[in-house]
This record gives structure tokens, sequence and C-alpha cells, in this order.
């Protein structure tokens, strides 16, 4: 078995020893730039013999796809050998044999993180559980059918009013023509006028002692459905606290360091980023683990390589066994400050610093933005 082909190494037992004549080819003079690059014979004998493993370890049968690295060291005797790693998860676990462990285990028994997830899991589930319980949704319909009878019934009153005021002016029609035959306004043609406007009055009136009733009516249903939605809102605002402090903890507890030994975390990694904050899942890539087992564990980076391996994921096309460059979003940041130190590969395609001309915009509102693109932005 493949297993048993590895030679144990005492003092790092997850340096794998090449089982392929390339392990006599000399390392490249500099070390890998991972965001563009052709990989070297050595990276490409490792990710053979990584992708041997993982054909014997899921029996040959296709996997959901992820990416995997390997990294080609010198250890302290001068012997080459290369560490391997995945991103994320593997079968659901952040550690497995024959991979480096990752930056921070956040599975491990003594982190932090699963008590706050089984906390947040508890705040979810006492928001879920009075959202839907029985008493909320009854207080809930009970409001709404309030509600909707209150609004049939002032429906009703104000088409009775629209019948009474086409009444009303018919009435004065008729006053109108009696006094113009007259040709003088009688006291009961006055009196017949003053008994339309007070029913106007009256109604009016009346609408207003509806509409007060009504709200009263309301208030006493809704006063407590307010109370618990506000209770309801605390602990969402708590929760919510609670996520962004283990979220800041977290990115305080993934300390990475450099070829030079200096040491620093992800939160302060990325406070120069756009986001200003580490995305999900950073620190978690294969090229991240394998720098930082390597410096902890005394060994000497010679060159590095990421593929992929397993299905190709929804919305964008990876192939089994080729190889990519290092992610922007989440390892730029961290792999500039981690390869500090080593002397690497220039980037093919040196980035230039362009800065942005506000008299580029040549039209903006709330919603929309033309910029006049300048070259490299």
């Amino acid at each position: 078995m493949l297993l048993n082909m590895e030679k144990k190494q005492e003092r790092s037992p997850l340096v794998h020893v090449f089982s392929c004549v390339e392990e006599a080819l000399m390392p490249p003079p500099r070390f890998t730039y991972p965001f563009d690059y052709t990989p070297h014979p050595l990276c490409v004998c490792a990710a053979r013999q990584v992708q041997a493993y993982l054909q014997e370890l899921t029996d040959g049968k296709e996997e959901e796809g992820k990416m995997f690295g390997v990294l080609v060291v010198r250890q302290a005797d001068g012997t080459q050998g290369f560490l391997a790693a995945f991103s994320g998860l593997f079968r659901g676990a952040t550690t497995l044999p024959y991979f480096v462990p990752p930056v921070y285990d956040v599975q491990a028994a003594d982190s932090f993180f699963p008590h706050e997830e089984k906390m947040l899991a508890l705040m979810n589930r006492l928001i879920r559980a009075t959202e839907r319980h029985p008493s909320h949704l009854r207080m809930q319909r009970e409001l709404q059918d309030l509600r909707d009878a209150h609004t049939s019934i002032l429906l009703s009153y104000k088409e009775q009013q629209r019948t009474h005021k086409r009444l009303r002016d018919e009435c004065r029609l008729v006053l109108d023509e009696e006094e113009s035959r007259l040709g003088y306004a009688s006291d009961a043609i006055r009196l017949a006028r003053e008994a339309l406007l007070d029913e106007s009055r009256h109604e009016r009136a009346e609408l207003a002692r509806l509409k007060k009733r009504q709200q009263e009516e309301i208030t006493v249903k809704e006063t407590p459905l307010l109370r618990l939605r506000e209770c309801l809102q605390a602990w969402r605002e708590r929760r919510k606290q609670w996520s962004a402090d283990a979220q800041q903890r977290l990115f305080r507890s993934y300390r990475v360091r450099n070829a030079r030994g200096e040491e620093t975390d992800l939160a302060e990694l990325f406070k120069q980023t756009p986001q200003g904050v580490p995305p999900a899942g950073a620190g978690e890539c294969a090229a991240p683990k394998l720098l930082h087992y390597t410096y902890r564990h005394g060994l000497t980076p010679l060159c590095m390589a990421e593929f992929w391996w397993g299905t190709s994921p929804r919305g964008e096309v990876r192939h089994a066994g080729m190889f990519y460059p290092a992610c922007e979003g989440k390892c730029r940041p961290i792999l500039s400050f981690m390869l500090q130190g080593l002397t690497c590969d220039e980037a093919p395609f040196p980035s230039r610093e362009v800065t942005f001309d506000t008299s580029a915009i040549c039209y903006e509102d709330n919603h929309l933005i033309i910029v006049n693109k300048p070259p490299g932005m």
C-alpha cells in the first residue's frame, strides 16, 4: 500500500519522502510566486503522490472537489521531502493523517469556538422557538383579524357617508331651487340647510370617534406583541454582537509567521484591505497551512504548488489534477506577509499602483456611477 511506502520522519512526521526519480532534481533557486507560476517538477512529483494517496483513500470514487497543496522542503539533515495540505474541511474534518494541520484548529478540544457555536445555536433556537410559539402566532393572527375587521367597518361607514352626502347634495339642490322660486331664503329653507350641515358634522365626528375606538382596541391587542417583538429584537442584537465578537476573536487566534520569524494575526493583515476584515474561510487555504507548518517546524521551503482534486464546483470549471494559483481575496494579504524573508520569483506582470482621478467620473447619482476607467484600475 502507498501508506507503507513512506518513510517515517522522527522530527517531522508529516514530511513525506519522494517515491519518484524527480527526487534527485535540484530545487529552484527562488521560492514560488504563488499567484502566477509554472509548477516545478518536484511539485509535480509530490502532487502525483498526493493524488495517488487520495485515489487510495477514496477507493477511486470521485468526491466533492477541493484545492490541495504541496510544499517541497529541506529538512535539518539536508534531505528533501514534501508536505501536503487541503483547503477548508476534508471529509468534514479539519485534521487528517498525511496532511498538515490547520493554522488554528476550530475543532480542537481546547478551542473556544465550539462553545461559541453552541451559544449561537442556543440563541438561534430560542429566537426560532419564540417566533414559532403558538401564543405568538395566535397574537399575530388575532391582531391581523382585528385590523381586517376594523378595515371592513371603516370601509362600510365611509360608503354610508358617501351615500348620505349624495342625498344631502340632492336636498341642497332642491332647497336652492325653492329659494330661487321664492326669491328669498325662508325660515324653513334655513332650518333644512342647518340640519344637513349638522348631519355632515355629526358623521365626521362619528368617524373620528370610530377611528379612536379602533386604535384603542388595536393598542390593547398590540402592546403585548410589541413587547415580545422588542424582546426578540434584543436577542437578535445580542446574537449579532456575540457572533461579531466570536469572529473577531477567531481572527485574532489565526496567528501566522513569516520567514523572518515575525508573527501577526488575520485581523491585522486584513485591516488595510478594502473590506477591512478577513473574508469567510481566510487562513484555511492550503498554502497558508503549508507555510505555517514549515516555519513552526524549522523546515526550509523550496517550492510550492496547488491543484484541484474531485468534481468541479458549481458555477466555475476546475479540472482534477490541474494546478491553480493561490486565491486573491483570501490568500494575498496572508501570503504577502508569510513570504517576507524568502527570495521569491518575481510576479510575471508586476502590479502598478494606479491613482484614481475623480474627474474620470462621467455621471453619478444614488443608484448609478459611470466611470471612464484608467488602464490598470
